[in-house]
């Protein structure tokens, strides 16, 4: 059975979101939710009191890109502590690593 959200909830969701560093997936796990719920409240299609939050967008530059690359190849860093330094979301340092791995087969 699944309790209802509250605003404080809500708003808490919403602003986790907009940092950028936590997918909707991660926040769904964090809050219980389904991934669909998580994507329904930060896209404003629920809970339309509470209080909306910019969406993240920032666009890394070619040599961050690189460094992240570099930094998940080279170092125990995790995809969470790179994710950090660059104040984008673990599954864009995913992205990053996969498309270059992908890269490396085709060569």
């Amino acid at each position: 059975m699944f309790k209802k959200m509250s605003a404080d909830e809500a708003e808490a969701i919403r602003e986790s979101y907009s940092r950028g560093r936590l997918t909707m997936k991660e926040l769904g796990k964090i809050f219980g939710r389904h991934q669909s719920v998580i994507c329904r409240l930060v896209n404003g299609k629920t809970f339309k009191e509470a209080k909306l939050y910019p969406k993240p967008k920032r666009r890394l530059s070619e040599a961050e890109r690189a460094e992240i690359v570099r930094l998940t190849q080279e170092t125990a860093m995790t995809d969470g502590e790179v994710a950090e330094k660059f104040n984008c979301s673990t599954s864009t340092v995913l992205y990053h690593r996969q498309k270059f791995e992908r890269s490396l087969e085709r060569v």
